[in-house]
């Protein structure tokens, strides 16, 4: 009778830390057998992946005001600022 994981996959579990530095909540896991074989390591391709899904990269900005508006530049100021 089995118990629905086979013993012998590999086991990748990521965990966000807690303050006390142990184990706190759950965030990702997988098990595949050889997930942890090189040198591709198939465990942590399915991590990118998953975070790939769940975090997909913004468009390219049109222009540098864009492009610092993103990381919290306020373009009003740098334009009305001597820079150089």
């Amino acid at each position: 009778m089995g118990t629905g994981v086979d013993t012998a996959d590999d086991i990748l579990r990521i965990y966000m830390p807690s303050a006390a530095g142990k184990h706190g909540k759950l965030l990702w896991t997988g098990n595949a057998k050889g997930g942890l074989d090189g040198p591709d390591v198939p465990l942590l391709l399915q991590l990118e992946k998953a975070v790939d899904d769940a975090y997909p990269a913004l468009p390219a900005p049109k222009n540098i005001c864009t492009a610092l508006a993103v990381i919290g530049w306020d373009s009003g100021r740098i334009a009305n600022e001597e820079l150089w």
